[in-house]
């Protein structure tokens, strides 16, 4: 919707189009670490899956992968998530709704991921251009995840805007 805004089913506005058009791209890379076999392929494309047709997206929604690594033949599984950079210099530039909808929809992944670690065991690490930000093992969030990416993150909104809708 060029110019306009978008709802999600929840009723909350997504922003379109409130970004320059050279306004970088950050990837966050989630994926599953240890032994993974097909059923648990199965549950973690569904879980994205989910996930991805929860709601409208700011850039696109989170996809599933599934690469093989040729170096030491193992299978990297997991997501990937698009979202405008907040790092400096651009993040002057970033806009406020754009920002809110970006942290929205990563605590909707990490939700997401929450549960199917829960309930599969698995351990899911999350990156952002190649960082690590923490992972979830059997259902639990750890404290990088939790208080450095997601807390931060919020607190920044919250300093900024006053409180997060």
């Amino acid at each position: 919707m060029p110019g306009g805004s978008r709802y999600n089913p929840a009723g909350q506005e997504v922003p379109a189009n409130r970004m320059l058009p050279n306004h970088p791209i950050q990837t966050m890379l989630f994926y599953v670490v240890g032994d993974v076999d097909d059923a648990l392929i199965e549950h973690l494309r569904d879980a994205i899956d989910d996930v991805a047709e929860s709601r409208d997206w700011t850039v696109g929604p989170p996809t599933f992968i599934e690469e093989d690594d040729e170096n030491d033949n193992e299978v990297l599984v997991g997501g990937t998530f698009e979202m405008y950079t907040a790092l400096p210099p651009w993040a002057e530039k970033l806009d406020p709704k754009v920002d809110q909808a970006h942290f929205n929809e990563v605590t909707s992944i990490v939700s997401a991921m929450k549960r199917f670690s829960d309930r599969t065991g698995a351990t899911v690490v999350f990156e952002i251009d190649d960082h690590s930000v923490g992972e979830i093992a059997h259902g639990t969030l750890d404290r990088t995840l939790q208080v450095g990416l997601l807390g931060e993150w919020e607190r920044v909104l919250n300093e900024r805007d006053g409180a997060i809708s």
